[in-house]
C-alpha cells in the first residue's frame, strides 16, 4: 500500500471515529446510530472485548445485541443483496464485501461471551467485583433484593429512632415538620430519609471543598434579622397610617401581628409580601389589588420584607441541617446492616465506585479492570446521573486520551480509540435515575475535540404528529408563564419557570419526518366539564374527568378495530394502576408495561387481610374488610382457621387455599393475579421471615407484570421509549410538569464536574 493511500485511509478512520455526541430526538434512530458505530469499529479491526456499549435496561442491551447480529446475518446472506447495501450505508463503507460480513459474523458467534454490551448496573457490579478490596466492601457481598433492602431500610429507621437522644428527636421533628406536630414519628423520618438519602450520598461523592459531605448541608447563610428598634419603628408606622379600606386595614393588622409574635415565616407565601417585593424592585408604591398603600409605609414594608427573608432562610437552614444530621445517624445504621448481611443495592455499588474509584489512580484502575476498553459507546445518555458519569469518565479515560495501536483489516497500522454517546436532551426533563440535561455540557468540557451530531428526523411518526409537536413548542413563548414583569428577581420562582421555557424553546430544533407518506391524526381534547357550584375542583376530580374522556376515545378506537395497537401513556405507576382499573371496568382488554404490585387486584387484598388477622386478631379493620366476601367464614373468631392452616401447612399452601376459595367468584384478570400471588409466596418461602407482615409488605412493593398480551397497553411515558403504536392517548396533560417539593438544600454537583468552593 503506497504512503499516500495509507494516509488517506488513516485520516478516514480517524475522522470516522472522532469523539462524538449525538443529540437525537425520539424516533430519529439512536439505536441505529449506536449499532452502526459498533459495527464500524468491528469492521475496522477492533476486538469485541475492546468495545464497551452500555445502556440502562436489559431489554435495551438485548436489542442492541440483536440488531448487531441480525444486521450482520442479513448482510452475509447472498439472497438479500439489499441488506448488504443497507449495512454499507449504515457503516459508511460503500465497498464493504459480503465475505467480510460472513467472517465477522462467525467471529462474533464464536466469541459472543467477549461482547461487552451491558447495562450500567451490570457494568458497575463488574467494576466493583474487580476492585472490591480497594472499595472497602464486605467480603462475599451480593446484590440484595429490592424488597429485602426496603425492609432493612425500615429497620434502620427504627434503630435510628431508638439510638437518638429523646431531646434531639424532638428538636429534629420540630424542624422536619416546620414546627407542626407530626402524626407519626416513623413516617416523618421515613419521608425525609427516602427523599434525601441519595442526595446525601451524592453530596459526599461530589468531593466538595470540605471533602466530607457533612458541610454540604450547611451551605445556606442566614440573613440578619432587623433589630428591635427597626421592628418597633415599622409597627409604629403601620399603626399611624391606617387606610380607609377594610381589606387594607386587615392586611396591616396581619403585619402588626407578625411583628408582635415575631412569626415572619408565616408571611412567606402571602400576596402582600409578593407585592412588597415587586414594589421594591420597581421602586413603586406597594399595591394590594388596585389599591395603593401610603408611600410613607415603604420603610416599614422594607423592614418586614427583610424580616421575612431572614426567618424563611433561617427555617430552611435549620431544616436542611436537621436532615443532614438525621441522615448521618440513619446512614450509620443502614450501612452497618448492609455490611453485616453483605447485601447491597445497585445504588450502593454506584456510590462506592463514585466515592473510591478516583482515588485508585489511572494505572491501578486499568490494572484492576479485566478489560481495557479502547472504545466506549453510551446509550440513553440523558438518563446518566452525575455519580454515574464520574465512574464512566474514568472508564472512558483510555478511550478518550490513550493511543491504542492495532492493525486495521487491510493491515495498515492505525492508532484508534473512540468515545461515542447518544441521548435526547428533551427526555432529561424526567430526571429518571437522577439524570441531568447539563451532563451533556459536562461531557463537552471533559472530552477533547468532541463532535456534536444533532439528529431530528423521525423515522417513526407521521407528518401530522411531527407538525403538531413543532407547532406546540414553537408557540411556547406565548404561554403566560414564559414572561414575567421582572426577569431579574431572584426571589420569584416564576422567573426561573419563564427562563426554563425560554431556554427550552431556544434549544428546540425543527423536527422533520422521513415517513412523509404516512397518514396520521392528532387531537388535543378538553376533558369533561365538572359541574360544581361552590367548591374548588380538586386535582383528583380533574384527573377522573380526563381519564373518562380518554377511555371514551380508547373505547371508540377499539370498537372500530380490535386489532389496533393502542398505548395509554401516564406520568407515574399509580396512574397505570388507575387506568388499568378503569379500562377493566369498561370491559376493555388492557395490559400494563413493567408491572404493578399485585394489590391492584381486590382479591389479592382480601388474601392479605386474611393473613394479617392472624398477626393482629384484635384489629377489626381486616375482619370488617372481609365481612361481605367469600372469606368471611374462615376469618371469624380472630382468624383461627387461617392460623391453624399456617401452622399445619405453611405459607404457600395457606395462600393457595385462600386463593381457591376466592377463584369461583373472580374475573379472569383477578384469577391471574391470585396465581401470581401464590408464586410470590413460593419465592418468599425460600427466604422465609417469621413475620407475616414482612410477606405482606413484600407483596405490596413487588411489581409483577400481567402475563397476557392485550391490544391496549398502559405504561408510563418513560416505559414507552422505542415502542410504536397505531394510537397513543395521553390522559394527564392537565397535570403540572413539575410538582412542588420541600426538598432540603444541600450542595451537590449537577453535572459530574467537581463542585468548587
Amino acid at each position: 500500500m503506497n504512503s499516500s493511500l495509507k494516509t488517506r485511509v488513516d485520516n478516514d478512520v480517524t475522522s470516522t471515529f472522532a469523539p462524538m455526541m449525538v443529540r437525537a430526538s425520539a424516533g430519529s434512530g439512536k439505536t441505529y446510530q449506536l449499532t452502526g458505530r459498533y459495527l464500524r469499529l468491528l469492521l475496522a479491526g477492533a476486538t469485541p472485548e475492546s468495545i464497551l456499549a452500555t445502556t440502562f435496561t436489559r431489554k435495551a442491551a438485548g436489542e442492541i445485541l440483536d440488531r448487531v447480529m441480525a444486521v450482520l446475518a442479513r448482510a452475509a446472506d447472498e439472497t438479500q443483496p439489499a441488506a448488504l447495501e443497507d449495512l454499507r450505508r449504515q457503516v459508511g463503507l460503500p465497498t464493504l464485501p459480503r465475505s467480510q460480513c460472513v467472517r465477522l459474523l462467525h467471529d462474533l458467534l464464536r466469541n459472543v461471551h467477549k461482547l461487552q454490551i451491558c447495562t450500567l448496573d451490570s457494568l458497575f457490579v463488574q467494576l466493583t467485583q474487580s476492585c472490591g478490596s480497594d472499595l472497602g466492601l464486605p467480603p462475599s457481598w451480593e446484590m440484595g433484593d429490592e424488597v429485602v433492602l426496603g425492609q432493612m431500610q425500615t429497620n434502620a429507621i427504627a434503630k435510628t429512632i431508638e439510638r437518638i437522644d429523646a431531646g434531639e428527636i424532638s428538636s429534629l421533628l420540630s424542624m422536619l415538620s416546620r414546627g407542626e406536630t407530626p402524626r407519626s414519628i416513623g413516617n416523618e423520618i421515613e419521608s425525609s430519609v427516602r427523599s434525601a438519602y441519595e442526595k446525601h450520598r451524592e453530596a459526599i461523592a461530589a468531593k466538595t471543598a470540605s471533602d466530607s459531605g457533612e458541610e454540604n448541608w450547611r451551605v445556606l447563610r442566614g440573613q440578619k434579622l432587623p433589630d428591635e428598634s427597626e421592628l418597633a419603628g415599622a409597627r409604629r408606622d403601620l399603626v399611624q397610617f391606617p387606610p380607609t379600606q377594610k381589606s387594607l386595614q386587615k392586611i396591616l393588622a396581619l403585619l402588626c401581628d407578625a411583628i408582635d409574635s415575631r412569626d415572619f415565616e408565616s408571611l412567606a407565601d402571602s400576596t402582600i409580601l409578593g407585592n412588597i417585593r415587586k414594589a421594591k424592585r420597581s421602586n413603586e408604591v406597594t399595591k394590594y389589588g388596585r389599591s395603593k398603600f401610603d408611600e410613607r409605609l415603604n420603610d416599614a414594608f422594607d423592614v418586614i420584607y427583610r424580616a421575612v427573608q431572614s426567618d424563611t432562610i433561617e427555617a430552611l437552614k435549620r431544616r436542611s441541617e436537621a436532615i443532614g444530621r438525621l441522615l448521618q445517624h440513619f446512614s450509620l445504621q443502614f450501612d452497618s446492616m448492609k455490611w453485616q448481611t453483605r447485601k447491597l443495592g445497585f445504588s450502593d455499588v454506584t456510590h462506592q465506585l463514585a466515592l473510591r474509584l478516583p482515588k485508585l489512580g489511572r494505572g491501578r484502575l486499568q490494572h484492576r479492570l479485566d478489560s481495557n476498553f479502547s472504545h466506549v459507546l453510551l446509550d440513553e445518555f440523558q438518563d446518566t446521573s452525575p455519580s454515574q458519569w464520574r465512574i464512566l469518565s474514568l472508564v472512558a479515560d483510555r478511550a478518550i486520551h490513550d493511543d491504542v495501536h492495532y492493525s486495521s483489516p487491510d493491515n495498515s497500522g492505525v492508532n484508534l480509540r473512540s468515545f461515542f454517546c447518544v441521548g435526547d436532551t428533551k427526555q432529561a426533563i424526567y430526571g429518571w435515575r437522577g439524570g441531568q440535561m447539563r451532563i451533556f455540557d459536562s461531557v463537552k468540557r471533559q472530552v477533547p475535540n468532541l463532535v456534536e451530531n444533532p439528529r431530528h428526523e423521525s423515522f417513526r411518526s407521521s407528518p401530522v404528529v411531527i407538525d403538531l409537536v413543532n407547532r406546540i413548542f414553537r408557540k411556547l413563548p406565548a404561554h403566560p408563564k414564559a414572561t414575567v414583569d421582572d426577569m431579574d428577581d431572584p426571589a420569584d420562582k416564576s422567573v426561573y419557570e419563564a427562563k426554563a421555557i425560554q431556554d427550552f424553546t431556544y434549544q428546540f430544533p425543527e423536527h422533520v419526518t422521513a415517513r412523509t407518506e404516512l397518514p396520521g391524526y392528532a387531537e388535543l381534547r378538553v376533558g369533561h366539564p365538572i359541574e360544581k357550584t361552590f367548591d374548588i375542583v380538586s386535582e383528583r376530580e380533574q384527573s377522573d374527568a380526563c381519564y373518562s374522556s380518554a377511555i371514551e376515545v380508547i373505547k371508540h378506537r377499539y370498537q372500530q378495530d380490535p386489532t389496533e395497537a393502542i398505548a395509554v401513556l401516564v406520568r407515574e405507576n399509580r396512574g397505570v394502576a388507575m387506568m388499568i382499573h378503569r379500562l377493566n371496568q369498561e370491559g376493555l382488554p388492557a395490559s400494563q408495561e413493567g408491572g404493578n404490585p399485585l394489590t391492584d387486584s381486590v382479591v389479592v387484598e382480601m388474601v392479605l387481610s386474611a393473613l394479617m388477622i392472624t398477626e393482629h386478631p384484635g384489629d377489626l379493620r381486616h375482619e370488617f374488610h372481609l365481612s361481605n366476601t367469600p372469606l368471611a367464614g374462615v376469618v371469624s373468631k380472630g382468624g383461627h382457621l387461617v392460623l391453624k392452616k399456617l401452622e399445619e401447612t405453611g405459607l404457600v399452601r395457606t395462600v393457595h387455599w385462600l386463593a381457591k376459595i376466592l377463584e369461583p367468584n373472580c374475573a379472569a384478570t383477578d384469577r391471574v393475579r391470585l396465581g401470581q400471588l401464590v408464586r410470590l409466596a413460593i419465592q418468599w418461602d425460600a427466604n422465609a421471615s417469621d413475620r407475616l407482615r414482612d410477606f405482606v409488605d413484600y407483596v405490596r412493593k413487588c411489581r409483577v407484570q400481567r402475563p397476557q398480551a392485550a391490544p391496549i397497553r398502559v405504561m408510563t411515558v418513560h416505559q414507552s421509549k422505542g415502542l410504536e403504536f397505531d394510537t397513543v392517548v395521553l390522559p394527564e396533560l392537565h397535570l403540572p410538569l413539575v410538582r412542588p417539593n420541600s426538598d432540603p438544600v444541600t450542595l451537590v454537583s449537577e453535572t459530574g464536574d467537581p463542585v468548587l468552593d
